[in-house]
């Protein structure tokens, strides 16, 4: 949805935009959503490429690692912030 920024007003003009209703499938699939960002990120021109995964912490399985390492190896730097509490 937006480019990794420190503009507020870019972030703030796209806020709108986001919707719960822009994910197909819910549930914690970070797998798939790694794979797509590769392939999204091959498309793109440049080397300065990186995720910016927003995680609850809730993971599927041990494919999500597989998938990091994958988009890893491609250079793409992987960063997360966790969100929610334990409850």
């Amino acid at each position: 949805i937006s480019p990794l920024t420190d503009d507020k007003e870019t972030i703030r003009h796209l806020l709108p935009s986001l919707d719960t209703h822009l994910i197909y499938i819910q549930g914690s699939k970070l797998s798939s959503a790694l794979d797509m960002a590769s392939v999204m990120l091959d498309s793109e021109p440049g080397t300065n490429k990186a995720v910016l995964v927003i995680s609850d912490g809730e993971l599927e399985d041990g494919s999500a690692l597989a998938s990091a390492k994958k988009i890893a190896a491609k250079g793409v730097h992987i960063y997360s912030m966790g969100v929610g509490t334990t409850e």
